[in-house]
C-alpha cells in the first residue's frame, strides 16, 4: 500500500463484501469492522467515531456532533441500510446496550478501540484484499489507497447517486469542513472533465 495524501476511493461494494467475509466474522474484529464500516457511510474521521455509541445511531434517525478536529457542527441523516446492520448487531448481543461503543472489542468492558489499533486494521484490510475501483485500474495512473479511501469511498458514493452534482459538492465541502467546493473535487478526484462526462450521462 502506498503511502499519499493523494489517496483514490476504495470500492464501496467490494470493502462491504470483505467487511463481512470469513476472515473479520470474529469477535475481535467486531468494533473495528463496525468503524469501518461507519466511515464508508458517514465518512466521518476516526476521532468522530471513537466515541460514537449503538445509542446515537438506533435510537436517532439524525446524527448531531460537533466534529472534535475543527469544533463544526454536522447534521446528516444515517443511511438506513447502515441503521439496520447496526440495529441486527445491538440485538444479536444480549450485553450491548446504548452507551456501548461502536468500536469496543469487548462491549462487556465497553472500551473503544484505541486510533493505532483501528489503524492498523485499517491498512491490514487494505493490504490483504483488492478493494481498488474498476474504474481506477482501467486509467494508467497510480491508484494510491489508504485510510482516507474509506471517507473518500462516502465521498464519491454521495456524488455518484446525486442528480445535482453542484449541490452534491457543496454538501460535501460542508460536510468534510473543506474552504471551497474546488478542494472538495481535488479531495474525492474529479476533473473539470470527469464532471462533465457525468453531467452527460445524467442529461442522457
Amino acid at each position: 500500500m502506498r503511502k499519499s495524501n493523494l489517496t483514490n476511493p476504495v470500492d464501496l461494494d467490494k470493502t462491504i463484501k470483505a467487511l463481512k467475509s470469513d476472515r473479520y466474522k470474529s469477535s475481535k474484529y467486531r468494533g473495528k469492522r463496525l468503524y469501518v464500516l461507519t466511515q464508508l457511510f458517514t465518512g466521518l474521521r476516526f476521532s468522530d467515531i471513537e466515541n460514537m455509541t449503538f445509542g446515537d445511531i438506533v435510537n436517532h434517525e439524525y446524527m448531531f456532533k460537533t466534529q472534535r478536529k475543527n469544533k463544526k457542527d454536522i447534521r446528516m441523516r444515517y443511511p438506513s441500510v447502515f441503521r439496520e446492520y447496526i440495529q441486527n448487531v445491538y440485538d444479536s448481543i444480549e450485553y450491548i446496550t446504548d452507551e456501548s461503543y461502536l468500536t469496543a472489542r469487548n462491549y462487556a468492558t465497553n472500551k473503544p478501540t484505541s486510533y493505532k489499533t483501528a489503524l492498523r486494521f485499517a491498512k491490514a484490510l487494505l493490504d490483504e484484499n483488492d478493494l481498488i475501483r474498476e474504474s481506477d485500474k482501467e486509467t494508467n495512473n497510480t491508484v494510491n489507497i489508504g485510510t482516507h479511501s474509506f471517507r473518500k469511498a462516502f465521498a464519491t458514493r454521495y456524488y455518484d447517486r446525486s442528480e445535482d452534482k453542484e449541490r452534491a459538492l457543496e454538501d460535501l465541502c460542508y460536510h468534510f469542513n473543506h474552504s471551497s467546493v474546488s478542494m472538495t473535487r481535488r479531495y474525492i478526484g474529479l476533473n473539470l472533465n470527469q464532471i462533465s462526462k457525468s453531467l452527460e450521462d445524467v442529461i442522457i
